[in-house]
Formats: C-alpha cells, sequence, structure tokens
C-alpha cells in the first residue's frame, strides 16, 4: 500500500476559487478527518478523490500513480441506496459492473453482511429499512469493494446519538482490520477526535492545521483552529504581556496573571503588547487566589454544569463538574497565547 499526494492542487466551480495549489501527503492507512465550515471544500475534496470532479490544475496520485477509480469507494451522506434493488443487490452493484462472477459475489457479500451484521437485511428494500439499516448497506456496498481508500462524507450525520456512537465503533472496528487509508468528513469534532490518527483543518481560506487530534486540540496553531475544537467554545480574551523580575505576566483587565516561565519564554518581544489569550472552559478552575466573577447563567447538564460568568465586560464560559466546589475567585490553566495581529499560536511548533 502506498502514500496518497495531492500535489498543487487548483480547483473552481462557478468563476469561484474553491482550492488554489493545494498540497497534501496522507500516508498509508491514515484515518484523517477533514472539519471545517460549510463552503470551505470539505465534500470538494472527497469527489476530487473519487473522480467526480477534474482539478484544474495538479495531480493526485497513489503510490506515485495517476489515482483511478477503482482506488476509492465512496460512502455517502444521504446513503444513495437504488430504491428498486433489494439489499444484497445494492451491496453488489460495483462488482457486478467489474463483471465478476457471480458465485464470488454471493460469497464477498455473505462476507461483508456478516461483518456487519445485516445478514438478516439482505432481501429487504431500502424503504423497509431504518436510517441505522440503510447507513451499514452503504458501508457494506463500500467494503465489499475492498478498495485502497475510503471515502466518507458525513456519513452519520442523520443517524440519531445511539445508533451514531455505535456505528463510529464499527467503523474504527472496520479501519484497525484494515489496511486501506480513511478519509472522513465531518462538521462533529468530537466525532474526529474519537476516529482520527490525523485531523486536517481547511477554511476557505486553505489548510489551517493538519496533525494529531492530540496537537490539535493542545497545541492549535491559530484561534480559528483553536475554535474549532473542545466540548466547549474555548474563551479569548485580550491583555498585554509585561515582565517584572524575569518572570512574565499577562495583564488582564488590572490583574496579573502570572506565567510558568519554563513553559511561557521567549516572550521578550511581545512585552508590553496587546495579544490575545485563550483559555478552554474545562481549563478554568475554582481557586481561593485568582480572578474575581460573576455567574450570570448556569445550565445544568447532569454530570455537569456550563457556567457564563461576567469578568468587567468579558464573559467566559466555565465547565463545572459535579466534583468542582464554587469558591469567589478562577484560575486560567494551560493558557494559550496567540499573536494580536496574525491570530497565530506563538508557541505553535510544526509536526512533521
Amino acid at each position: 500500500m502506498g502514500k496518497l499526494e495531492l500535489k498543487n492542487i487548483t480547483f473552481t466551480y462557478d468563476k469561484n476559487i474553491i482550492y488554489k495549489d493545494l498540497s497534501l501527503s496522507i500516508d498509508n492507512h491514515e484515518f484523517l478527518c477533514v472539519v471545517g465550515p460549510s463552503g470551505a471544500g470539505k465534500t470538494t475534496l472527497l469527489r476530487l478523490l473519487a473522480g467526480f470532479e477534474h482539478q484544474c490544475a495538479g495531480e493526485i496520485l497513489y503510490d506515485n500513480k495517476k489515482i483511478i477509480n477503482s482506488d476509492t469507494a465512496f460512502v455517502f451522506q444521504n446513503y444513495a441506496l437504488f430504491k428498486s434493488m433489494k439489499a444484497k443487490d445494492n451491496i453488489a452493484f460495483g462488482l457486478k459492473n467489474q463483471h465478476m462472477k457471480k458465485e464470488k459475489i454471493n460469497l464477498l457479500v455473505d462476507k461483508v453482511s456478516e461483518t456487519l451484521s445485516i445478514n438478516h437485511l439482505l432481501n429487504r428494500y431500502p424503504a423497509e429499512l431504518s436510517g441505522g439499516e440503510q447507513q451499514r448497506v452503504g458501508l457494506a456496498r463500500a467494503l465489499v469493494r475492498n478498495p485502497k481508500i475510503f471515502l466518507f462524507d458525513e456519513p452519520l450525520s442523520n443517524l440519531d446519538v445511539s445508533l451514531k456512537q455505535n456505528m463510529r465503533k464499527e467503523i474504527k472496528k472496520i479501519y484497525k482490520n484494515s489496511d486501506a487509508t480513511f478519509i472522513y468528513v465531518t462538521h462533529d469534532q468530537a466525532e474526529a477526535s474519537y476516529l482520527a490518527t490525523k485531523i486536517l483543518v481547511i477554511s476557505k481560506s486553505g489548510i489551517e492545521q493538519y496533525d494529531s487530534p492530540k496537537n490539535i486540540y493542545e497545541n492549535p496553531k491559530n484561534t480559528f483552529v483553536a475554535s474549532f475544537f473542545g466540548e466547549e467554545k474555548i474563551n479569548f480574551l485580550k491583555g498585554k504581556i509585561i515582565k517584572q523580575n524575569n518572570t512574565y505576566y499577562i495583564d488582564y483587565q488590572n490583574n496579573k496573571i502570572k506565567l510558568d516561565y519554563t513553559k511561557y519564554n521567549n516572550l521578550n518581544k511581545y512585552v508590553n503588547k496587546t495579544i490575545i489569550f485563550g483559555v478552554r472552559p474545562e481549563e478554568i478552575t475554582f481557586s481561593e487566589e485568582g480572578l474575581k466573577y460573576k455567574i450570570i447563567e448556569d445550565e445544568y447538564l447532569g454530570h455537569k454544569n456550563i457556567l457564563k460568568a461576567k469578568i468587567n465586560k468579558d464573559t467566559l464560559t466555565i465547565l463545572k463538574t459535579n466534583k468542582d466546589s464554587i469558591t469567589n475567585q478562577i484560575y486560567f490553566n494551560n493558557i494559550k497565547i496567540f499573536d494580536y495581529k496574525t491570530k497565530e499560536n506563538i508557541y505553535y511548533i510544526e509536526n512533521k
């Protein structure tokens, strides 16, 4: 199995530039989740890989050869099953187009149906199947072809929560038992973090960050990436870096927030300059010393509370678990510091 490479891809649609000079290298047997806002080109990327669309410039290679349709299998968001065909015929459709012998087709359909526990559904039509069952049939249709690359376009977005969780586990299990590369578009950052070995964050400006789920969460390249990940949205605040007795602080609304010198070093060029700093809601703890605040909203969600708190004119989100005891002050942990003009993480180190 080889590496998948996109080299200098340019693609336009109705005079709109979707991609310009896009280059990306995806290792064999990677599980790549693609996230980003609507209109950023997530589905377009899959369609280019599948051959449904063709780039204006550049090339797409697999194992140093031009990618072909038989290299890929597409799992659609809306299942895309043929209504007039029974489940077994939907699964076998691609194999029949390859003029495979009937005996081999039946053997492969039976095998993949057993893997996905849909043997009892093979003689039913799509209208007789639930959403989750239809998605399993759609997944079986892709699996039975044994492609080198699986392409998933938000395949679980139409399922309820419990079905979605079960299907995530199924897809992850299939991935682990496969040699194929998985490329999976989703708007659900929790889903991406659970499934992915790598995450590609894209915007209308192009690639924002391509990294492991852990590094994207802990070391976001910029405020755009930071805002995409986390159970609740990260808090962005404005402050100024000051230095006293070889120690760095953030001056925030006349409060001094001490920075750990071993972690936040090399800040000399930002001294007395305005910066943006981010703190995730789950990284705000209640303390006896720190910043005074006022709770203005408390949303109870059973195992946790989502609090809205005011510090002067700023509103912050705080994630409180049932184990936390509320005090009169809060403390910021694992602060992320961003350049005020570029919005780039000043401590970002590219993971190569």
